[in-house]
């Protein structure tokens, strides 16, 4: 039997959006200001290995007052489940919105080709059809970016899914140049992705 772990993800509200992401199949369009100003900005914060010990969940040990003022002023879900119990599943899963064992993204690390010695193309292809939660959002007119790792299982372009990423997936852009193409009045969908452990006064 599955074990659920309940997780606080501040800001998957990417995932509500996505109906409108989908309407917007026209590579070719180039949306204009006006359309721009309807659509929010979203940034997805995930945090491996963490709960909802947080002050904006009600715990009165834990101070987090930046997440707070996220939670405040965005969205905040009281009830969330992850589809595995290891990362590199669970961000494949997230960022397609399909379950990992239907796509076979469901091994830890398999699309690491360097660590286990077979070539990538032969282990973990993307299957034709599944679109990655930036790729809708780019074609949706938004300019995205990742700040820190990757970890998806399966075999994917980086430059397909971000206007701007970090080098190897775990280090993101530096000095604010993750927001260096945006273009005036364009919206953005910025992951920010960070390895486990807690942080203080986040």
């Amino acid at each position: 039997m599955i074990n659920r772990y309940r997780i606080s993800l501040l800001s998957i509200a990417a995932l509500l959006c996505l109906p409108a992401a989908f309407s917007q199949g026209d590579n070719s369009h180039v949306p204009t200001l006006e359309e721009n100003a309807s659509k929010p900005n979203i940034l997805w914060i995930y945090i491996e290995d963490t709960n909802a010990w947080m002050s904006c969940y009600g715990d009165n040990v834990a101070k987090t007052p930046h997440i707070d003022q996220l939670a405040k002023e965005g969205v905040r879900f009281d009830r969330a489940y992850m589809p595995s119990g290891v990362c590199s599943p669970t961000r494949s899963a997230v960022i397609t919105g399909m379950y990992q064992t239907s796509i076979g993204a469901h091994e830890h690390y398999s699309s690491f080709s360097v660590w286990r010695g077979n070539v990538m193309e032969n282990w973990d292809p993307n299957h034709i059809g599944v679109k990655t939660v930036p790729e809708i959002m780019r074609t949706a007119g938004y300019y995205t970016f990742n700040e820190g790792k990757f970890h998806y299982n399966f075999v994917f372009d980086p430059d397909e899914l971000y206007h701007r990423h970090g080098a190897n997936g775990y280090k993101g852009a530096k000095n604010g140049s993750e927001w260096s193409g945006r273009k005036e009045g364009q919206p953005f969908f910025g992951q920010i992705q960070l390895v486990g452990g807690k942080f203080r006064d986040a």
